[in-house]
């Protein structure tokens, strides 16, 4: 049996159409009770999460992802994953349209994973793609939390000659194929490891 996986937006637990794309991936085939039992317990779960659950699923219906079954459970739809993408979460809106939020950490985070090393203009020229550009303040920022949290090392600092500052990926960080998010509340959640990775608690 697998371990529930939690929507919830407290540190340290997958949050939203995450964990919602976690738990379809593990059921294969599934009714929206299904989804919530194997998400959380259902008397924490909240009226937001089960729009979140409920819009999702629709918006994957929509896009190929999921197709809806002949059966039937206590007259509940049941749904069957056709279309397994791996472990990046498809976003798409209720209409099953592509959205690209969240794109441009994915491909930042790919591109550091292969590259030696880089500077913020290297992982804007190399991540970057028609379809999704990488704006450099977005390249900026994500280098600067990633960081904080230890998942870079800095090689060179910046220079008044125009040097730009040179940072790796330290190999004991690249935790897996999902990218480190960076949070509203300004704080790292990686969800290769399902936790907080910065800042932890006690700073």
């Amino acid at each position: 049996m697998t371990k529930p996986v939690h929507i919830t937006r407290a540190s340290g637990k997958l949050t939203g159409r995450d964990a919602c794309w976690q738990a379809i991936r593990e059921l294969k085939v599934f009714s929206l009770l299904d989804l919530e039992a194997h998400t959380s317990d259902h008397k924490q779960l909240n009226e937001v999460n089960r729009r979140t659950a409920r819009t999702y699923v629709i918006g994957l219906e929509a896009a190929g992802y999921l197709e809806r079954t002949s059966k039937r459970l206590g007259g509940a739809i049941v749904w069957k994953l056709i279309r397994d993408v791996g472990v990046n979460t498809p976003r798409v809106n209720r209409q099953g349209e592509h959205v690209t939020s969240g794109e441009s950490r994915e491909q930042m985070w790919r591109t550091m994973r292969i590259l030696s090393d880089f500077s913020w203009r290297d992982l804007v020229a190399s991540a970057s793609t028609e379809e999704t550009p990488i704006e450099p303040n977005t390249a900026k920022d994500y280098i600067t939390f990633l960081a904080k949290a230890n998942y870079l090392i800095e090689l060179s600092p910046a220079n008044h000659g125009g040097g730009l500052a040179r940072y790796k990926l330290l190999p004991a960080m690249n935790t897996g194929p999902k990218p480190p998010m960076i949070q509203r509340i300004k704080q790292v959640f990686d969800p290769n490891l399902n936790k907080v990775v910065w800042p932890k608690d006690g700073e």
